[in-house]
């Protein structure tokens, strides 16, 4: 980074020396997001003014720029000290998204003592926002922060920021994540029939599904695990349905795996053959260790 921002600065001073003076701000733009300081010389200042006075870049951006910049170089107080500079701006909004990135410099620390302070900030994010998506991601982080182990966690306050986010946001961009979140915490602590239900609607989810491959996989386990015959169509149809719809995705082999073990077990020898043939064959053409597969 910092024989780039030295280029930078130099490549600067050239484009402005041969009269390409929007190539000269493009680069000094370019040039922010990586300076580590604002020590400006008359050239990149006259730039800056030139910037804002355009509407290219706004005060705000810079102070977002420098935080991000000194967060990513381990300088979090630093961080936290430039967007505490914001949280008296008169627009709600920005107040918003600078207290939302100083929740998140907090929260990655993973501090439990951290905790009571991440979430009364998300508190006053969620209060003062006025962007969905904005809001959206502080309960998510909210949620995280109180479901984290340690001291102060509180599992009933966490599931309850998940379930809103669920039932206010129904197609949220953070949704997928909420909904199998919950399916695989009621997986984990064996509250099975919970489980499924959350996998069923992660299914059905209309927004952006990150979680398309497990929401398949995960209830086909549960299911087959249950030692059930009558679930087999069922587990069956999972696995099919992942298979045609991610025919090159990272499962694609343990769906294999699994559907020849159905049909093994429900005395389909040949189809069983067919599907273990399968794994091999590609097994042996990409070099993948098939025992690793189940």
């Amino acid at each position: 980074p910092q024989i780039e921002a030295s280029l930078l600065r130099k490549t600067v001073v050239l484009a402005d020396a041969v009269g390409m003076k929007d190539k000269a701000g493009r680069l000094f733009q370019r040039y922010l997001n990586i300076a580590k300081d604002d020590e400006f010389t008359p050239l990149e200042t006259e730039l800056l003014k030139k910037l804002e006075a355009s509407g290219r870049i706004s005060h705000e951006q810079q102070v977002f720029i420098r935080a991000n910049r000194l967060a990513s170089a381990g300088d979090d107080d630093g961080a936290i000290r430039i967007l505490e500079k914001l949280e008296s701006d008169p627009s709600s909004q920005i107040r918003a998204k600078a207290l939302l990135k100083k929740a998140e410099i907090r929260h990655k620390t993973h501090k439990t003592r951290t905790r009571n302070v991440v979430v009364k900030i998300l508190d006053r994010v969620v209060r003062e926002s006025t962007d969905p998506e904005l809001t959206q991601k502080a309960i998510s982080l909210r949620s995280k922060t109180l479901f984290r182990e340690g001291p102060g966690r509180d599992l009933r306050g966490a599931l309850q920021n998940i379930e809103f986010l669920i039932n206010e946001y129904p197609t949220g961009p953070y949704t997928d994540d909420a909904l199998y979140f919950m399916a695989r915490y009621y997986q984990q602590i064996n509250q099975l029939d919970s489980a499924l239900d959350y996998y069923r609607q992660l299914r059905a989810f209309k927004g952006k599904n990150d979680w398309f491959n497990f929401s398949r996989f995960q209830p086909a386990l549960i299911l087959y695990a249950q030692g059930k015959l009558y679930h087999l169509d069922q587990i069956r149809v999972f696995l099919e349905e992942l298979l045609e719809k991610r025919p090159k995705g990272p499962l694609r082999l343990a769906a294999k795996f699994w559907l020849g073990r159905i049909y093994e077990d429900s005395g389909g020898r040949a189809d069983a053959r067919r599907w273990f043939e399968m794994i091999i064959d590609e097994s042996l053409k990409y070099g993948i260790d098939w025992k690793l597969i189940a």
